[in-house]
């Protein structure tokens, strides 16, 4: 059967392989690139505004990239990205070597890498439709998942040994090399094409426009998008300060072996919902559960300036966050119609991710301007109580805006908890999914 499986999902693993190398690539290039601009600054801020960076043009552009990914051949699309990320790691590569790398520099880089990462995400993920099976549609979300968490494994871990040994020289060069290995594998898959929309009497307003129509007529949908723009909220707010919570009492080697412990907990997750598939029924029970024992364990990460609390706790968050997006995916994949996935994936891909950058904004300011300086003040109320606690001294500010990030994906999951739409999401999606079918021809504009 695992035979079969995989003969079945030949073309997508091919693919999947060359993105995930690609994706290690990056979480290497990225880690190291952090640790030394943290190192340079001290900054919070200037740390956090790399993955600001990073993400808001791919928020931006993504419903515009969806409308395109629809028309255009997938293929092509992912091609011609990879190739562009090519060209920025080599221009890097080339600044660095001349001896001029300055933090602005790294900004406009992975700036302009966004872009290109609205239109190579889309192309990406709604490729699944194409090349793998509706029965394995959940193994493929698994996977989807899996390679992003391979990044959150082995870039800590890789990068900090490359940064050591290699220096930034070496691990842009290696991140060169990754997008050739993803550019290979693109060019080895044949992939059916998804039938087109009778888009010669639609502007580019129109079909942006029918694909909002059709995600707000999936109205289950829209209640799981605003749960996980909570709860990215607070995740957001975690990966912006592991890295100062961890330096602050250890070094860069220490956090890439936590930042590996918790690229451990998301495989263990993906894996887990690439083979098993997820529940065939409750998969928003599972987002629920999940979602307060991550929770919890976001508390947990703030709690003790400990390299083994922190590393144990961060792999349960994450480990529940890969489980809570893969059932999510599976939904997703499952109800919306291939020809229309580029426009809804980009339409969710921003109003999920939007949080994300707002989080990067506010706590490296948090952080720095405030909570800092509190916790390394002798004599406050901060300190005299919550101090008391979880220490004092540099660090311990960041780890007392996490603690509230975690009470905060408590809180608002058992709101959802207790949101009857929320938890009857699943029941309404086959209604929703069949009367969408019916009023296509209203829904896409055809």
């Amino acid at each position: 059967m695992f035979l079969s499986v995989i003969k079945e999902m030949k073309m997508f693993l091919i693919l999947w392989i060359g993105q995930v190398f690609s994706i290690v690539g990056i979480g290497i290039t990225s880690f190291a690139l952090g640790v030394w601009v943290y190192i340079e600054t001290g900054s919070v801020t200037a740390y956090a505004l790399i993955a600001f960076f990073a993400l808001l043009p791919d928020i931006i552009l993504s419903p515009v990239a969806g409308v395109f990914v629809d028309r255009w051949n997938k293929r092509k699309v992912m091609l011609i990205c990879d190739i562009a990320g090519a060209v920025i790691a080599f221009s890097l590569v080339t600044i660095v070597f001349v001896g001029q790398l300055e933090i602005w520099y790294i900004y406009l880089a992975v700036g302009i890498n966004s872009v290109f990462k609205a239109f190579q995400w889309l192309g990406y993920y709604s490729s699944v439709s194409l090349l793998v099976p509706k029965q394995h549609f959940g193994r493929a979300g698994g996977l989807l998942q899996a390679g992003e968490t391979f990044s959150k494994l082995l870039g800590p871990l890789l990068g900090a040994v490359f940064l050591e040994l290699l220096g930034v020289k070496g691990v842009l060069i290696l991140n060169l090399v990754t997008y050739s290995v993803a550019v290979i594998s693109i060019l080895m898959v044949k992939m059916s094409k998804a039938k087109p929309e009778s888009t010669q009497n639609l502007n580019f307003i129109q079909e942006m426009r029918d694909g909002f129509k059709y995600l707000f007529g999936l109205r289950g949908l829209v209640w799981l998008l605003v749960f996980f723009m909570c709860v990215n909220l607070s995740v957001g707010t975690l990966e912006s300060l592991v890295t100062p919570l961890v330096l602050g009492f250890s070094n860069s080697q220490s956090l890439g072996y936590i930042m590996s412990a918790s690229g451990v907990g998301m495989l263990g997750g993906s894996m887990l919902i690439s083979f098993w598939g997820g529940p065939k029924k409750g998969k928003i029970n599972m987002i629920v559960i999940f979602g307060v024992i991550q929770g919890l364990l976001v508390v947990w990460v703030g709690l003790l300036p400990n390299l083994w609390s922190i590393g144990f706790a961060l792999f349960g968050a994450m480990f529940c966050g890969s489980v809570m997006a893969g059932c999510s995916q599976a939904l997703w994949i499952a109800t919306v119609s291939p020809d229309i996935q580029g426009r809804v994936f980009a339409i969710r891909g921003s109003v999920a991710w939007s949080t994300l950058p707002l989080a990067f904004v506010i706590t490296g300011p948090l952080s720095d301007n405030i909570f800092e300086p509190l916790f390394r003040s002798e004599d406050n109320i901060l300190v005299n109580t919550v101090g008391a606690i979880i220490g004092t001294g540099e660090g311990r500010g960041a780890a007392f805006i996490i603690i509230m990030a975690g009470i905060f994906i408590i809180l608002i999951t058992t709101l959802f908890l207790f949101n009857k739409k929320f938890r009857g999401i699943e029941g309404r999606l086959l209604d929703k999914t069949i009367d969408s079918a019916d009023n296509k021809e209203e829904t896409v504009g055809i």
